[in-house]
């Protein structure tokens, strides 16, 4: 697989916050990015399942099958960082 163009990354807070996941690590993020996915919304909208395949499809390897939790604890973790972000947002317009 290529590299990812430039501008064709994860956020670096999306980036931080999918390296403080058990089992992804910065390989993980560049085998992602690798396979085209540029957000953690893109990971969302396309679904694990087909990313990992991509993804297993492109190194011609299964191991990558063993991404699949790692993935969605990553995934669940954005989605509880950005609804309290939401929230605190919600909550700063309302007390103005």
């Amino acid at each position: 697989m290529a590299a990812p163009a430039q501008g064709h990354r994860f956020s670096s807070e999306e980036r931080r916050i999918l390296l403080t996941t058990p089992g992804i690590g910065q390989g993980v993020i560049d085998r992602i990015e690798q396979a085209g996915v540029q957000s953690v919304r893109q990971l969302h909208e396309l679904g694990i399942d087909a990313v990992v395949d991509r993804i297993c499809d492109g190194v011609g390897n299964l191991a990558w099958r063993n991404r699949k939790r790692a993935l969605a604890r990553a995934l669940a973790a954005i989605r509880a960082t950005d609804t309290a972000v939401l929230r605190h947002h919600q909550q700063s317009a309302h007390s103005r």
